[in-house]
């Protein structure tokens, strides 16, 4: 294998064991590979994925709104570092609707 050929992308190598496993996964619940399957209507499956990939945006779009502006507790430890102060952090649970900006 030459150089160029040997991944050291941390992002892909993390992509192929997902896809990997997603692959033995599949097998194991439908008892087929993708690349046997000839039965499935895939541009549905795409449409829903699509459309499930959608509301996770706008979940997290959400919750990155709530947190717009905000600046959370900082302390500093006796190495000069900066930390969050955990104890004083607002989570989502903690934040009522009509509190928000």
């Amino acid at each position: 294998m030459s150089k160029k050929d040997t991944l050291t992308d941390g992002c892909v190598i993390s992509v192929i064991n997902e896809l990997k496993e997603r692959s033995i996964t599949g097998v194991e619940k439908y008892g087929t590979t993708l690349q046997d399957n000839n039965t499935d209507d895939f541009l549905q499956h795409l449409k829903e994925e699509l459309m499930d990939a959608t509301l996770y945006i706008q979940k997290l779009q959400d919750q990155v709104s709530i947190f717009k502006g905000f600046t959370p507790p900082i302390i500093k430890d006796g190495y000069g570092k900066i930390k969050i102060d955990e104890d004083k952090c607002v989570t989502n649970l903690d934040i009522k609707w009509h509190e928000l900006p």
